[in-house]
């Protein structure tokens, strides 16, 4: 998968768009996108969803103990369909403020880079996927 920020400028303004192409390994609830199936957005309207859907997903999901519950809601599902562009703004969130932002990202990029002695500890698994960024050279 390839996460790139490209700017565009124009007389009266200048614009940040995020592209997302390559493959991602997707399960049924996100979007699988190909080298034929590249999306452009503008980065303040994604950031602006984003945003917006994070802020539901934290409301709706703050007091439940079930993860499933907290990966069914359908504000996180939402984020997910966007697809892999969301993928730094998810790890700037999870760099600022751990979430469980981790079946999100296993879905948007297929890759799970928590051992198994990690799983169920917040800040390791916050770490495990800082790490994996920092080597894939994915800014956020």
């Amino acid at each position: 998968m390839n996460i790139q920020t490209v700017s565009t400028s124009t007389k009266n303004s200048k614009s940040r768009f995020f592209t997302a192409s390559g493959s991602a390994s997707a399960d049924v609830n996100s979007v699988a996108f190909s080298s034929s199936n590249t999306k452009m957005l503008s980065s303040d309207s994604i950031e602006s969803v984003f945003e917006s859907l994070k802020n539901s997903w934290v409301r709706s999901t703050r007091f439940k103990n079930s993860l499933s519950e907290i990966n069914d809601d359908k504000s996180l599902l939402s984020i997910i369909d966007l697809g892999p562009i969301v993928v730094p703004m998810i790890l700037k969130d999870l760099r600022d403020s751990p979430k469980h932002w981790f079946y999100a990202l296993r879905v948007l990029t297929g890759s799970n880079p928590i051992k198994k002695n990690e799983a169920g500890n917040l800040v390791k698994m916050q770490t495990a996927w800082l790490s994996w960024a920092a080597k894939k050279g994915i800014d956020f």
